[in-house]
């Protein structure tokens, strides 16, 4: 019996550079110019970062990182390497909650056929939320935005007719998309006349 996880799936679209991403290897970072050379794919940065050294780069990042503090919120993968990891509130693949998010696993077995087989989806938070089955082909997929906020810890168990399993776990989290807030607002002068420059303050 086999089990083959994929879930969630989200598409990568940054840092699919594996010099940028977790290895075996002890590698050294480099500057954003020579990762450019690499063939990365970046979304625009600020050119003062270009040509910042790894060192320059972990200094100004930590500084605007405490200026902003809960005005940002920083989503990271499991794929990344510490030194960006080391920045992010949540890690591994992060959606919002209320969002539909799809699950899907493979399965087989050398004695029943995929839909003879029994699954069932369970989160850490949750509990059991899927009883959803394999298809001929031995893919089980499905969608659900009912999962609670926080960090899932993904189990999934395939049992065949006489009662063997196997499992696959993954890894996701799930995080409030919350507005914004401004707990006050002061217009100076005050009282203002026609002349006058007004200056809007908010926090």
């Amino acid at each position: 019996m086999a089990i083959q996880l994929r879930v969630p799936t989200v598409p990568i679209t940054e840092l699919e550079q594996s010099a940028f991403c977790r290895t075996d290897e002890t590698l050294d970072s480099k500057s954003l110019a020579e990762e450019f050379d690499a063939g990365v794919r970046w979304q625009k940065l600020p050119i003062s970062y270009l040509k910042a050294r790894p060192e320059e780069l972990n200094i100004r990042i930590t500084v605007a990182r405490a200026e902003l503090g809960d005005r940002l919120l920083v989503l990271s993968h499991h794929y990344q390497r510490n030194e960006i990891i080391k920045f992010a509130d949540h890690t591994g693949d992060s959606f919002k909650l209320g969002e539909y998010i799809s699950f899907s696993a493979e399965v087989s077995d050398s004695e029943d056929s995929p839909t003879a087989l029994t699954l069932d989806w369970t989160s850490s938070l949750d509990g059991s939320f899927s009883s959803q089955g394999a298809d001929s082909t031995g893919v089980a997929q499905f969608q659900d935005n009912g999962l609670a906020e926080g960090t899932h810890a993904l189990t999934v168990t395939v049992t065949d007719s006489t009662g063997l399993f196997a499992t696959a776990i993954a890894n996701f989290d799930v995080v409030a998309n919350t507005a914004p807030s401004i707990a006050s607002v002061s217009i100076s002068p005050d009282p203002a006349y026609k002349p006058d420059t007004l200056t809007c303050n908010y926090s």
